[in-house]
């Protein structure tokens, strides 16, 4: 299920008519439970099973839901399908295959399978979302220095042996697998990672996996002999890759990056840890710990290496890069190290790079750590140590005799590509004059402001994100110059802030950049016009002459997280159409998040087919100055609003420029507004000064619950006659409270002296300058007379899909 599911199942009749299988797989099916409370049924399809004790296989047409923990067990496959995704319900949410179990997730590059959470599958996960569920744990019976012991998050799961009888058994297979935004902490020291290697045998198949998000380890590895190839490893608060117990294994061909890291001690939060469980391992070159890692890129902001308890290691092209600049242990070693004979092995070169602090052989990054007292100097250590095999070398302050893993190998998780999460950038001149195109291998920052001149067309290609550096950036088109920014569904056009592409927006962000501005000469109540956030724009003209003109295209464009307030009362919006003209294509635009207006319009012609506004703060579409435009198939759904006075975050507002625009029926504001839905916890509909309009299929919905304004009329309406049309139903509901043509929504405000919205707008629209048919498609407390806009036609932002953001 990859959209919103229509539904009006309740989980009680769900799962009375819960399908007995989900079919496939040697064995039988284990029947999974029905949605549960946890589990949204929107989103959740079938509810895994708590014991899964016979081998199934899923469905990759559906999404799976955990609610708490998930066990394979009794010797059982589970047989995830390529494209299938798995979601955490909670956030102690985790699944454990147990010895002797297996399981068989083989995605493609193409179609990959994906272990989330329940959020991200709704898509209210930031980039850098972390603990949102548990985690994926496999368990074997390999050796481990401690023979059976219990997983540390669970100790009812039991893994490991005393001998290697086991070391070359299978746990499955894991290829092109996400697992993303874990790390549940079930108490202190005890937490979930990304994925846990727990005894895992060296018949176990693990590539290409992406591990993106978690609030403690990426990857941690308890003893075993299990192979990996393939590895990227983004934002693990912890250590990336830790490995314990005894493991060895190769892990080759690794990319990590390091975002946040939880521990002023640098090295507990290491791109790299290795450790014995104890500081008894000494000499014993067969059992202890001793990874051979080949191919391995490290970008840290925590530590690069550390070594406890005398663990060893094989390294073949290993790179660790920092951007730290306090002199800080970037290479740590915990005990006196008396396991050295054979235990580390420079098999290729080993680099060391610090871009802010020049790294020496002798005294940079000292370890002051008090528990690492043997070893004052991290570096002086590593380097003067001898080791068993040297045939590489050991650079310091150096990013090119050892290349690392070649990142551009690396899978990332990302469906069909290897690009990473982290996109270079280049930012753009604040004046654009000639044509230019932004192309979508790189990020093009907006750093204040960026003025596209007369006669210039800016052309973006699809997929290509641009971002406000600042909270005062944003983009003007002037008139004359053109925007082309035609997107695809499949790679939209994205203009955010730069907060929210390094990963740091919170889900309903606002006022983190300006926004995108559009200027025209087509025409408005006045000339000359100043756009009120930059007074610079003029904008618009007194004659219809400019009418045809074009701005450019806009299709399959985000616009995210704007309104920058430039003084009181003149703010930056989304996206503002400011005497654009008909000529221009604007289509499939959604904005989202927005501290002032989503979308507003100061005269032109310009015309919209494809319009979502979620959680703009003050109106979400705001017509003004004479707009003649056709504004079509639109879905509205506000969260935060700015005001107590509600007509002044309203779902739609319309005005003139001021109370003296009354019958001239040729200039006057009056959108044409089809195909419309708002869900509002604001106002629904404001007019002011005596605007017009064309409604046809107009729905609001509200769930507010104080008597206050739902539509409210400012100003004696003296434009009326042909100004206000109802071509098709209207309807206005409230889910708390019943609504009335004579009584309801008291309007309040001093400044609207008509005393009932409703009222006033059920006797003046519905009768007076109407014909009696169009007073019949007013409804009053009615959902279904008008069906507003279909909202799974209506795009909402995300890439290859209708998905909604909140259910």
């Amino acid at each position: 299920m990859n959209k919103l599911k229509s539904t009006t199942l309740s989980f009680a009749a769900i799962a009375a008519i819960a399908l007995t299988g989900c079919g496939g797989g040697g064995g039988g099916a284990t029947t999974p439970a029905a949605p549960v409370a946890s589990c949204d049924a929107n989103y959740i399809d079938e509810v895994l099973s708590s014991d899964i004790n016979s081998s199934i296989t899923l469905d990759a047409t559906k999404v799976y839901g955990m609610d708490g923990k998930v066990k394979v067990t009794n010797g059982a496959t589970l047989t995830i399908p390529a494209g299938t995704k798995i979601a955490g319900c909670t956030a102690s949410s985790f699944m454990v295959i147990t010895p002797g179990a297996q399981i068989n997730a083989q995605g493609t590059q193409a179609a990959p399978i994906v272990f989330t959470s329940q959020k991200d599958i709704k898509g209210l996960s930031s980039a850098n979302a972390a603990g949102e569920w548990g985690g994926l744990v496999l368990a074997g019976n390999a050796y481990t220095h401690s023979g059976v012991v219990g997983y540390e998050a669970d100790e009812t799961v039991q893994f490991g042996n005393t001998d290697h009888t086991h070391d070359l058994e299978s746990s499955g297979t894991l290829s092109y697998v996400v697992v993303k935004h874990t790390g549940y902490e079930v108490e202190k020291d005890k937490e979930l990672n990304g994925l846990s290697l727990a005894g895992v045998g060296s018949g176990t198949t693990v590539s290409n996996v992406a591990i993106i998000g978690g609030l403690d380890d990426g990857l941690e590895i308890w003893g075993g002999t299990v192979n990996i190839d393939g590895l990227y490893v983004y934002n693990a608060q912890d250590d990336s890759v830790d490995t314990d117990l005894g493991y060895r294994g190769t892990i080759k061909n690794v990319l990590v990056q390091q975002v946040n890291v939880d521990s002023t001690n640098d090295h507990d939060s290491a791109g790299m840890e290795f450790g014995n469980d104890n500081d008894t391992i000494t000499t014993d070159d067969t059992n202890a710990t001793q990874p051979n890692i080949i191919n391995y890129t490290a970008y840290v902001k925590g530590g690069g290496f550390y070594n406890k308890y005398d663990a060893g290691f094989r390294w073949n092209n290993v790179k660790f890069v920092s951007e730290k600049t306090t002199d800080t242990a970037q290479v740590s070693f915990r005990g006196a190290d008396s396991y050295s004979t054979g235990a580390k092995n420079i098999d290729g070169d080993v680099c060391f790079k610090d871009t802010a602090v020049t790294l020496t052989a002798t005294e940079a990054y000292s370890n002051t750590n008090t528990k690492d007292t043997s070893l004052d100097t991290a570096y002086k250590y590593f380097t003067t140590n001898a080791f068993t095999s040297n045939t590489g070398a050991i650079h310091l302050d150096d990013s090119v005799t050892c290349a690392g893993a070649t990142e551009v190998n690396i899978w990332k998780g990302k469906a069909g590509s290897n690009n990473a999460l982290e996109t270079p950038s280049d930012a753009l001149p604040s004046e654009i004059t000639t044509n230019m195109t932004l192309t979508s291998d790189k990020v093009w920052l907006i750093n204040g402001k960026v003025n596209v001149k007369s006669g210039a067309v800016l052309t973006i290609e699809p997929g290509t994100t641009l971002a406000g550096a600042t909270a005062s950036s944003y983009l003007v088109v002037e008139p004359g110059a053109q925007i082309d920014a035609n997107g695809t569904q499949a790679a939209p056009i994205v203009f955010t802030s730069k907060k929210d592409v390094d990963g740091y927006s919170q889900d309903n962000a606002a006022g983190e950049w300006g926004g995108l501005v559009l200027a025209g000469n087509a025409y408005t109540h006045y000339s000359n016009n100043k756009y009120e956030a930059d007074e610079t724009v003029s904008f618009g003209s007194t004659d219809h002459t400019h009418d045809l003109d074009s701005s450019g295209v806009l299709n399959y464009v985000v616009i995210k997280h704007t309104g920058y307030e430039v003084e009181k009362d003149k703010e930056l919006n989304g996206l503002s159409l400011a005497g654009v003209g008909s000529g221009t294509t604007i289509t499939n635009v959604a904005i989202i998040g927005g501290l002032d207006d989503g979308l507003e319009i100061w005269g032109g012609t310009v015309n919209i087919d494809g319009l979502y506004v979620y959680n703009a703060q003050d109106d979400s579409v705001d017509t003004d100055l004479g707009y003649r435009g056709n504004i079509s198939n639109v879905l509205v759904k506000q969260v935060n609003v700015d005001s107590v006075n509600n007509h002044d975050s309203a779902s739609m507002e319309f005005g003139n420029d001021n109370n003296t625009i009354t019958t001239d029926d040729t200039n006057a504001t009056q959108p044409n507004i089809t195909n419309f839905t708002a869900y509002v916890k604001g106002a629904g509909f404001y007019n002011k000064y005596d605007a017009g309009f064309r409604w046809n299929n107009v729905k609001f919905v509200s769930a507010k619950t104080l008597d206050t304004e739902l539509i409210t009329f400012r100003g004696e309406d003296s434009y009326l006659t042909g100004a206000k049309h109802v071509d098709g139903n209207v309807s206005f509901y409230d889910s708390a409270l019943t609504l009335t043509d004579s009584s309801t929504y008291a309007n309040l405000n001093a400044k609207d002296a008509v005393g009932t919205a409703y009222e006033y707008f059920v006797t003046n629209v519905g009768t007076t300058g109407l014909a009696a048919a169009d007073a019949a498609r007013l409804y009053v407390d009615d959902n279904t007379s008008a069906t507003g806009v279909i909202e799974a036609n209506v795009w909402k932002g995300t890439a290859g899909s209708n998905d909604p953001l909140e259910n």
